[in-house]
């Protein structure tokens, strides 16, 4: 639910810019990677992973620019990254579980517990 309500509001959100740009309304999605947060069971923070405060903070800084932004820089060079991955690659079995796999390890070293 959550992938799919995130990618309406995406989709809707371009849609709108796009109906308002001639009247210079700026209408801008916000789409990060990993935030420390509650619905993260709080990642341990890195480069990539971002405290809540970090990231606001941060993504303030990109509020002028564009119609999409990942809100931070290390996110903009992370989704930059993974669009060089052609879709067939990504979406293919063998590569989603190699994802899975490393997510799940992942979690399992950099989740606290609170």
């Amino acid at each position: 639910m959550y992938s799919a309500s995130k990618a309406f509001v995406c989709t809707f959100s371009k849609a709108l810019q796009e109906e308002y740009r001639a009247k210079e309304v700026i209408i801008q999605v916000l789409t990060p990677y990993a935030v420390s947060t509650a619905m993260t069971k709080y990642l341990n923070t890195n480069v990539i992973t971002k405290t809540a405060d970090e990231f606001v903070q941060e993504s303030l800084n990109y509020v002028t620019i564009g119609g999409e932004t990942c809100g931070c820089l290390a996110h903009e060079i992370l989704a930059g990254f993974l669009s060089l991955i052609p879709a067939w690659a990504f979406y293919s079995g063998a590569f989603q579980r190699l994802l899975l796999t490393h997510y799940v390890a992942y979690l399992k070293l950099n989740t606290k517990v609170r």
